[in-house]
């Protein structure tokens, strides 16, 4: 035989499928390379990537703390802003009441 795998380390074709694996984990889902992996956001949410540049629309910088996709940010991160239950304005996400109500 080939004398065995020595404490359980995986054979080179286990390695390579592994790294192959690993890159398409951080590919983008939107246009499906890892090029520019620097502007590669990850969902805080689903943990997937998306380019700064592939999203609609695009983002200029990495936002500062969490970051949503698309897909998980209406169900994790609370809107902006919502209109407000008076009906003359719109809450922001520092303040309960619009401007008319403050």
């Amino acid at each position: 035989g080939r004398g065995g795998r020595r404490g359980g380390e995986p054979t080179e074709e286990e390695l390579r499928a592994l790294e192959a694996e690993a890159d398409a984990t951080y590919n983008c889902v939107l246009c499906g390379t890892g090029e520019r992996d620097e502007l590669i956001l990850l969902c805080d949410s689903c943990d997937r990537g998306h380019h700064t540049f592939c999203l609609e629309p695009p983002l200029s910088d990495i936002p500062e703390g969490d970051w949503y996709c698309p897909d998980c940010a209406p169900t994790v991160a609370p809107p902006a802003r919502w209109a407000c239950p008076c009906g003359f304005g719109f809450n922001t996400a520092d303040s309960l009441a619009c401007a008319a109500c403050d």
